[in-house]
């Protein structure tokens, strides 16, 4: 009878551990390298179009600012807004563009917008006016040289001498574009999500009702093989669809589970496919809390892990060459593992954490708002901080030798371009 016992007990023991192990394997993947995806339509520069790449990764592959040093500046005319630029973007030759709204002519009288190209040293190579008073969406930069650039009413291409080479005419302001592999432009506007073929001619138009419908911030992300592209939905919709760029098809929608929430930023796309969204409070009243959060999705619209119940604070957030995602959650920028569970916080003030959050090649994360801040990713601890005194809105970006790009509105009327190495 005992040995039996003994028998059953170490059976059982066996049994356990086993499916113990089975429940948690999920769970001890911690970490998932993270590489750059070549894209050939791309520009060859550390930071081509907005949020570094074609899977909204935010992530350099060169290394960041060690120090709170700013080497260059431009002074520049224009409206005291938090809207006074755009993100930025880079070419192969070190040029840096950047759209700015409310700008002003030589009598800094007449409110115009430009798209600005400027020389690493923060000298104006040149600036092309655009249609309007007003410009918020990021350049991108294609590997040709050409510059595709969006305004509220237009899509532009220039090439690198800021010569217009063809404009494609909008209805509704676009959200941030992006590319295919094979060089065509996808965007979505007006409800429907836009196909540009290289020359700017319309390739194809999707439209669900008004699903694709945004207030100018949720945008699109692709997937690393280049066949899905991820759309934020309205509010009222779905909160995520994933499109086939070939069948020009929805394969998959997803929803959190309370249509007043909206889409306030692009997804995130991960090498192994995984997408990740937050969706944000909206001008409703929320329904659910408990749909807020940052969710994790698999390629087939699975949720994979949420983390919170609780909206984050800054509308981007960022992923690391370990696969790590760090965002911001009221006065906090936390960090989570491949998994979703939470590797470390820090506390921070929130005027300091209003722009998307970035990481360079050493897991380093920036975070911008009234000062600038670099933090380990590894424990979660200050490196530097500058103080900017004024507010950044925008996402900052890691150019040619590691140096950080940032634009803010100062006081009287002036605009600064700072470069920080």
């Amino acid at each position: 009878m005992n040995k039996y016992l003994l028998f059953t007990g170490i059976l059982l023991s066996i049994i356990y551990f086993n499916c113990n192990d089975s429940i948690s394997e999920d769970d001890i993947v911690t970490t998932m390298p993270q590489e750059h995806i070549l894209w050939p339509s791309l520009a060859d520069s550390p930071w081509p179009m907005y949020r570094h790449d074609p899977q909204g990764t935010g992530r350099s592959a060169l290394i960041g600012p060690q120090s709170a040093s700013i080497s260059c500046e431009l002074i520049a005319f224009g409206i005291n807004t938090s809207n006074a630029f755009t993100s930025f973007a880079i070419g192969s030759d070190s040029t840096v563009y950047f759209g700015s709204s409310y700008d002003t002519d030589d009598s800094n009288t007449l409110q115009l917008a430009y798209l600005y190209a400027i020389n690493s040293n923060c000298t104006i190579k040149w600036k092309y006016l655009l249609s309007g008073a007003e410009t918020e969406r990021a350049p991108l930069v294609r590997s040709d040289g050409t510059v595709i650039y969006p305004s509220l009413q237009s899509i532009y291409a220039l090439d690198e001498n800021g010569v217009l080479l063809w404009k494609y005419d909008v209805d509704s302001p676009p959200s941030e574009i992006n590319i295919g592999l094979d060089g065509v432009i996808y965007f979505n506007s007006g409800g429907g999500l836009y196909a540009l073929n290289t020359n700017g001619t319309l390739k194809w138009y999707l439209q669900e009702d008004e699903e694709f419908k945004t207030d100018g911030t949720g945008g699109v992300a692709m997937s690393p093989d280049g066949q899905t592209i991820y759309v934020a939905g309205a509010i009222g919709y779905q909160n995520l669809y994933a499109v086939n760029t070939i069948s020009k098809e929805i394969e998959w929608s997803f929803f959190c589970g309370d249509s007043t929430l909206k889409m306030a930023s692009n997804p995130i796309v991960d090498n192994q496919g995984n997408i990740y969204i937050a969706p944000q409070v909206s001008h409703l009243e929320v329904v659910d809390h408990t749909s807020l959060g940052l969710y994790s999705i698999t390629e087939n619209g699975d949720i994979r892990w949420k983390y919170g119940q609780n909206g984050i604070s800054n509308d981007q957030y960022t992923i690391d060459k370990n696969g790590y995602i760090t965002l911001g959650i009221s006065n906090n920028i936390i960090q989570l593992d491949y998994s979703g569970n939470e590797r470390w916080r820090m506390a921070i003030s929130l005027s300091q954490l209003l722009a998307p959050l970035i990481n360079d090649a050493n897991g380093n994360i920036y975070s911008v708002g009234s000062t600038l801040i670099s933090v380990s990713g590894e424990i979660g601890t200050s490196n530097w901080e500058l103080d900017i005194s004024e507010s950044v809105w925008q996402c900052p970006i890691i150019g040619f030798d590691g140096i950080l790009y940032l634009g803010f509105s100062g006081n009287e009327g002036y605009k600064y371009v700072y470069s920080i190495q």
